[in-house]
């Protein structure tokens, strides 16, 4: 019969189940069966039915296909094996049940009309006639061939799909997804940025090395070229000289580097959770080997050519008349360009709050930087006005200053050395975050006031924040005590690209979330705004900024400020393409940020906005949960209890900001790696220049001496001398940090306390001094007869 003439209550049975029955046409039965309700349980039930007529056990009559695939049901090979999720009296399984389902498994015994089936087995679990619907049966016409109908039907279908917009979209998926692999970030320019102040102090200490190597044979300069060598060929022989040495570390950096970068992407792998290999490419090691041997051999010709134009006179008499004579124009360029760092740091500070398109994080790090170098170039100004004063007070201080202005070069280095060691190590220690024990419940911090966060691998239709949808979705009663005050707040979501730092590839779709009218009015979270947001918003609520009328065709949206920057490569007011539901390309702009946020990986939208371009995500999957401090685990317990089996994950939001920021404390911790290695560089460059500057003046510490000084103040003076370089470059190194990392400092999920961040200068400053001390017994010791012969 036509289903859709059925009268409710209409029952067709097939042939096996009628003579089961032994029912008929017209007879009347009553239908035991149970249904869902609301509270999760599955009540018995009985219904009148009327049989309207038998189907045979042929065609939709014997078609187990009509049952969708069932997990523990329709796989099983007996009924015995049944696994299925609700109710099962066994005792009442015949053999004749058992013969039936092996010879015609999960095929149907009744048929009924779909409104009929809803009323009958409908217990309160809402949903529209379609969802009812598990596949879709096409007749063959009366007269036609049932494969020549098939090939005519496919033609059609999918000549209708290819005109319905939105319906069928074609994509270049191997080319987005080479595209995605390529990663969000380029590793190799970051590492890079991070350790210009390493790499600068590196070739500052080839730099002295070589002068002063090159300053021990001043007189040997001097003597070729009184004797007629031309001043090019003198720099051409001590090039090729030093070229040899600065060639043979090149080459043996490429291993070492190697080694070091496989250890890098290791510790990335492991902490992201992803495969992260190292591809070895002969062009980069090339062109690194290539970039310092050139800086090597840079600071090796600008050596030779400052050693070949002086006079002869003056080389003839030796480094120790070199280092006394100071150009009169290097106090006023050290003194200029001290002024000129100090006002460019002072108008990025100045700018950094007013000027949208530069971003408070780089214009705080240039304002360091720039006072790194102007207190080195007042550094440098002052020896020089120190070494000008002609009669200065002879006390163990001043001795101590005079001699770093007498080898001013030596104490810059040393002083640069472990100021950037110092400004690499603070920084770093200052952008290391920990939430453990951040308070959840502040409504301005990265949780925004929630304790709980959750998703669902598949939406879910009703809000377990309210008592009804609780008893929909299966909560026992003795949840509702542990949800007595419990706020949900649901996202809708897309099935976009996520575009936090969890994320290895670049998010080409970036995830889209629905934000509601309620999250809005509630607000919370740390929200930057740009200027024409901000202006539209005024002192009220940020979040009211989402719905602003659209900018252009841009959709306002908001992100995590840290995704917005390194993931998807955008920033505040800036304009981001994602796409629709129907394939379509639709322009949003990015009106404001969120600070450190839970929310990282999305891009929250206004519902209604959302809905517009979505329209078939019609309940949330993403949901954030407020509670009180001491109840968030039992909640969590809750939910995961009558959720987990939807694929419903539940975590901390402390616990997922530590997640989120995982990846970023791994790159803290290698760009620590990388300041220790400007700590050893430097370590290993005071000793040097200290036991170098001991054997130089042997003959100096000899006749101190003799004058009465005493054994041990030569010792002392050393150690006075360079603690004084050491203390000054720490202090400048921190200071300028700290100015590089204020607004990681202001926020108050950073794991910088002030223990830590005086921790790494206190120990690199004890270190530094137990190496002076070490090398000052060893450069004093022995007779000074033999050395005060020679002054």
């Amino acid at each position: 019969p036509k289903v859709d003439a059925w009268r409710d209550g209409d029952i067709v049975l097939n042939a096996w189940a009628a003579r089961a029955l032994d029912a008929k046409a017209g007879d009347a039965l009553t239908l035991r069966h149970f249904a869902v309700s609301r509270d999760g349980t599955w009540p018995e039930r009985t219904r009148r039915v009327v049989v309207r007529g038998v189907a045979a056990m042929e065609g939709l009559g014997a078609d187990p296909e009509l049952v969708p695939e069932f997990e523990g049901l329709t796989e099983a090979q007996t009924v015995g094996d049944w696994d299925p999720p609700f109710p099962v009296d066994f005792d009442r399984v015949t053999d004749e049940d058992e013969a039936y389902w092996q010879e015609w498994r999960a095929a149907p015994k009744a048929f009924v009309a779909l409104p009929s089936l809803r009323e009958i087995w409908d217990g309160g679990v809402a949903g529209s006639a379609d969802e009812w619907v598990t596949s879709v049966r096409v007749a063959v016409p009366v007269g036609r061939e049932a494969v020549e109908f098939l090939e005519a039907y496919k033609a059609a279908l999918l000549s209708r799909l290819a005109e319905s917009p939105g319906a069928m979209r074609f994509e270049p998926v191997r080319e987005q997804a080479l595209a995605a692999a390529e990663g969000s970030q380029d590793m190799g320019t970051l590492f890079v940025s991070m350790s210009v102040f390493v790499m600068a102090a590196a070739l500052m200490m080839a730099g002295m090395m070589m002068r002063l190597a090159l300053g021990r044979r001043a007189s040997q300069t001097g003597l070729m070229l009184a004797c007629g060598f031309k001043p090019a060929t003198v720099r051409r022989l001590v090039i090729l000289e030093g070229a040899l040495l600065a060639a043979a570390g090149a080459a043996l950096s490429v291993p070492m580097a190697v080694v070091y970068a496989a250890g890098l992407a290791r510790a990335l792998g492991e902490t992201g959770g992803v495969a992260v290999r190292l591809r070895v490419a002969g062009l980069p090691l090339g062109a690194g080997t290539l970039g310092g041997g050139l800086a090597a051999g840079l600071a090796l010709a600008l050596a030779a050519r400052a050693l070949t134009r002086a006079r002869p006179l003056d080389l003839l008499a030796g480094w120790q008349h070199r280092n006394a004579t100071i150009p009169a124009h290097r106090g006023c360029m050290a003194f200029g360009l001290a002024c000129v760092c100090f006002a460019g740091a002072g108008l990025a500070l100045a700018a950094a709050p007013r000027i949208e398109a530069l971003s408070e994080t780089v214009a705080f790090f240039a304002a360091g930087a720039a006072l790194l170098v102007g207190g080195l170039s007042a550094a440098d100004a002052g020896l020089i006005r120190i070494l000008a004063v002609a009669r200065p007070r002879v006390t163990a201080l001043m001795l101590a200053v005079r001699s770093l202005a007498a080898n001013r070069g030596r104490s810059l280095t040393t002083a640069s050395l472990f100021a950037a060691a110092s400004f690499v190590l603070v920084a770093v220690a200052a952008n290391r975050r920990d939430f453990s024990a951040t308070d959840a419940t502040l409504r301005g911090g990265g949780t925004g006031g929630f304790t709980l966060q959750a998703m669902a691998t598949m939406p879910i239709h009703y809000d377990f924040g309210t008592r009804d949808g609780r008893a929909r979705l299966g909560f026992g009663p003795d949840d509702e005590a542990v949800f007595d005050g419990v706020r949900v707040f649901g996202f809708l979501s897309n099935s976009g690209d996520d575009a936090s730092c969890l994320n290895a590839a670049q998010a080409l779709n970036p995830r889209v979330a629905g934000v509601g009218p309620d999250m809005i009015a509630r607000g919370g979270f740390q929200v930057r705004l740009d200027a024409d947001a901000a202006a539209a918003v005024g002192d009220g609520n940020p979040w009211t900024a989402l719905d602003l009328p659209l900018d252009a065709g841009a959709i306002p949206v908001f992100g995590d400020a840290d995704s917005v920057m390194w993931q998807l490569h955008s920033g505040l007011g800036r304009t981001l393409t994602v796409m629709a539901a129907d394939g379509s390309p639709v322009n949003v702009r990015v009106a404001g940020v969120l600070a450190g946020s839970v929310l990282a990986g999305e891009l929250l939208m206004a519902e209604r906005h959302f809905q517009r371009l979505f329209p078939d995500e019609r309940a949330p999957r993403h949901f954030l949960i407020e509670t009180a401090p001491d109840n968030e685990q039992a909640v969590a317990r809750a939910l995961r209890r009558a959720l987990g089996e939807r694929g419903l994950d539940v975590w901390t939001t402390r616990e997922r900001l530590n997640a989120l920021t995982a990846v970023q404390n791994t790159y803290m911790t290698l760009f620590l790696a990388l300041g220790g290695m400007g700590v050893l560089l430097g370590v290993f460059g005071l000793g040097t220049l200290l036991v170098r500057g001991a054997l130089e003046r042997k003959a100096e510490f000899a006749l101190m001496t003799a004058l009465g000084f005493g054994r041990l103040f030569p010792a002392r003076l050393l150690v006075l001398e360079h603690a004084l370089a050491l203390g000054f470059g720490l202090a400048l190194g921190t200071g300028a940090a700290l100015t590089a990392v204020a607004p990681a400092l202001r926020a108050m999920e950073t794991d910088a306390r002030g223990w830590a961040l005086a921790g790494w200068p206190a120990a690199i400053a004890g270190f530094g001094l137990c190496v002076c001390l070490a090398a000052a017994r060893f450069a004093t010791g022995g007779s000074p007869i033999q050395a005060l012969r020679k002054e």
